[in-house]
């Protein structure tokens, strides 16, 4: 998943998992895959898209320096603005 950035001196890598499907275990065994293999490529490595608050954890267990969640769309208010 990193390959493409072997040799590179990157200040940091950020890896989106928006649209990554599996199991709570499938995500949470690619977030450390992903993290085991851009270790040492970059001094902070974050990680967004994250579904949901539990996969925080899973982010620092991992080493990612950096995690945020998925952004929950809501439905757009119909309520006037106030004057």
């Amino acid at each position: 998943a990193v390959g493409p950035v072997k040799g590179a001196r990157l200040q940091g890598l950020t890896v989106a998992i928006v649209d990554l499907a599996g199991t709570d275990s499938q995500i949470a065994s690619h977030m450390l895959n992903l993290a085991a293999q851009a270790r040492g490529r970059a001094p902070v490595l974050m990680i967004h898209g994250l579904p949901s608050r539990g996969y925080l954890d899973v982010a620092a267990v991992a080493g990612f320096t950096h995690a945020s969640l998925k952004v929950a769309r809501t439905a757009p208010s119909l309520a006037q603005p106030a004057a």
